[in-house]
């Protein structure tokens, strides 16, 4: 029997251990990023090098606006100790705080709640959801809601201790001051345990009150700005309140369905569902499906007051509905990723000599030129203040075009991408330019949407320079 404990002991930790190394080795194959993971970490290498109000890689044009510094004083630390700066150090970094994450899903599901069945569908279904992986500001800030969830774990058990609700008032104002969308969560959280009596008033206050202290402590009392930042800022334009947003989510992470059920749903609990619509609704107001990624730690809020957990209580539709989802998810994240990688292997080392030569390229840039890269190279550059992103929407943000100076490079991985921003987003005709292909493109990978029958587009490696 002992031995039967042990196997099934290894096989729940296996499961997270597996599906981060499996999604780690496919980033390292082929580290293709998305588009907010650099652009997330502008200011904090501005921050880095001592330019603390700039943030130079993707807001040249904003200036210095930038006066508050949660993600930077969380991430220098890591940025430091790994030294040279590039892609794959990115990837490793975020994949810590993935891990951090799925720990804490571990101790509040497994430890806390001692639910097998519940850490399964739970940490298998962060670990297979798209949004999980895109590396933007929502991987740092998720694994410090677990920990406010975890925290609220022990208040329900009776283990009101002032430094518990010191940490939930001071890391919501952290999360708060590295994007606001998260304030939706830990206000929610703390309006949830007042409404059900976990705490009583003058917790309460203390913890709103901790909150609004420490978010002007770690602002350096320039909350003001901060709020500014974000209520000025051009790209909240194309951000409006739409309910597709929260099914985008769901397509992508539906496991997200059974935690709705098994957590607000069965019990037809009132305040439960009140509190799970108003979430939906004020996130949906960011404009974007990424913001959904706090769902899952959000749902584990409504599994508090249901200690111990027993797994037979889930019967076998319930189960049979979490394997076909997070074998849906899984095959999103993982499966297709690696046949992609098995099927067009040169596209992965193509990619990785691009991002080679995007750092030489960098490095041999004179500090008084500027090097333009796209979001996937920027890691390669963005610790060098005369590096510059350049994107589908910069003229929307900055109100003006790029304009190029003798001794610029523009760097590309798309051919038609590269027309099409030369065309819109430079203020220069084809004919002062000068393209030249570093290193020539290969077929992309199959889409997931039409496997066999069509491919992303070609990629490669474009310098553009201005003709003298």
């Amino acid at each position: 029997m002992n031995r039967i404990n042990k196997i099934l002991k290894f096989i729940l930790y296996a499961i997270p251990v597996g599906l981060i190394v499996w999604k780690l080795a496919l980033f390292l194959i082929y580290p293709h990023v998305s588009t907010d993971g650099p652009w997330t970490l502008s200011h904090l290498f501005s921050f880095m090098r001592g330019d603390f109000n700039e943030s130079s890689f993707a807001h040249n044009f904003d200036g210095d606006i930038y006066k508050t510094y949660g993600l930077e004083m969380i991430l220098s630390p890591f940025y430091k100790l790994a030294g040279e700066i590039n892609t794959y150090k990115f990837i490793l970094i975020s994949f810590l705080f993935i891990s951090v994450s799925a720990f804490l899903i571990k101790k509040i599901t497994l430890d806390q709640l001692k639910s097998k069945f519940l850490f399964i569908i739970t940490i298998a279904g962060f670990l297979t959801s798209t949004y999980t992986f895109g590396l933007r500001s929502e991987t740092y800030i998720i694994p410090f809601m677990l920990l406010i969830i975890y925290q609220v774990f022990e208040i329900y058990h009776q283990k009101t201790k002032v430094f518990r609700l010191l940490i939930i008032g001071f890391i919501g104002a952290l999360i708060f001051l590295i994007h606001p969308a998260s304030a939706i969560f830990t206000v929610l959280i703390v309006l949830y345990i007042w409404a059900n009596k976990w705490i009583g008033h003058k917790h309460f206050i203390r913890i709103i009150s901790i909150g609004v202290v420490s978010a002007l402590v770690i602002s350096g009392f320039r909350l003001l700005d901060y709020i500014n930042l974000f209520t000025g800022s051009n790209e909240l334009e194309d951000h409006s309140f739409s309910l597709s947003h929260v099914l985008k989510y769901i397509s992508f992470s539906p496991i997200v369905i059974v935690l709705i059920y098994l957590g607000v749903f069965k019990n037809k609990n009132i305040l439960k569902i009140l509190f799970l619509i108003s979430y939906i609704i004020f996130t949906c107001v960011f404009g974007r499906s990424y913001y959904f990624s706090y769902l899952i730690p959000f749902l584990l809020l409504f599994f508090v007051d249901m200690s111990e957990l027993k797994d037979l209580k889930f019967n076998a539709v319930i189960k049979l509905i979490s394997f076909c989802f997070i074998s849906y998810s899984l095959l999103v994240t993982h499966l297709f990723p690696t046949f992609q990688n098995f099927e067009n292997p040169v596209l992965g080392s193509t990619y990785r000599t691009i991002l080679k030569r995007t750092n030489e390229i960098g490095e041999s840039i004179p500090n008084d030129n500027r090097i333009w890269v796209t979001s996937q190279l920027g890691m390669e550059v963005i610790d060098q203040p005369n590096s510059r992103l350049h994107h589908h929407f910069y003229k929307t943000m900055s109100g003006e075009k790029i304009e190029l100076e003798e001794g610029d490079v523009m760097l590309f991985i798309s051919k038609q991408k590269m027309l099409d921003r030369l065309n819109s987003k430079v203020n220069h005709s084809k004919e002062d330019l000068i393209i030249t292909s570093e290193i020539d493109p290969v077929k992309g990978h199959y889409k997931i949407s039409r496997p066999f029958q069509e491919r992303g587009s070609e990629i490669g490696l474009y310098k553009v320079t201005l003709r003298e």
